[in-house]
């Protein structure tokens, strides 16, 4: 998984040619951790869910789901337990309208969901912090509305 995750960082910091303008972004474009939180002894904890988003400045994005620890069957009937990617496109930035921004994933490929294959999730985002990410969504094929909060995964300096 280190190996991967290593081999991500270095191809988006390679986009550009220059380290930095991926890693010091204070806005959408990084690599991101999905976290969930969990309430255990009455304390609330954030955890990973092993999702990794990588959202590049070449408004390409990926993500990746890693399976260690917690395998589950494919679509074809595959237990997959290694990381993969579950699936990519493109996106475009829209208006700002208070604290969020609309963007549209163009997705490619969702392996997950192939139902989802060549259409398009309207997204907002707010960035809750620098490096906390709150995502909502609404896919129009097929009506689902989700929200996620993601955190920004830095180089170790």
């Amino acid at each position: 998984m280190y190996l991967v995750l290593g081999s991500i960082l270095v191809s988006c910091a390679t986009l550009k040619g220059n380290k930095e303008d991926v890693f010091s972004s204070a806005d959408l474009v990084g690599v991101w951790g999905e976290i969930s939180e969990i309430e255990k002894n009455g304390t609330t904890h954030e955890v990973y869910t092993g999702m990794i988003k990588v959202i590049n400045p070449n408004n390409t994005f990926y993500v990746i789901l890693n399976c260690k620890g917690n395998p589950f069957k494919d679509l074809s009937g595959t237990i997959q337990n290694n990381p993969f990617i579950g699936l990519h496109g493109t996106y475009e930035l829209g208006k700002k309208d208070g604290d969020f921004t609309s963007y549209t994933e163009h997705i490619v490929s969702h392996s997950l969901n192939p139902t989802l294959n060549g259409t398009d999730s309207e997204l907002k985002y707010k960035m809750i912090d620098k490096n906390t990410l709150l995502l909502m969504y609404r896919i129009k094929s097929t009506g689902f509305v989700g929200r996620e909060v993601w955190k920004r995964i830095s180089p170790v300096k």
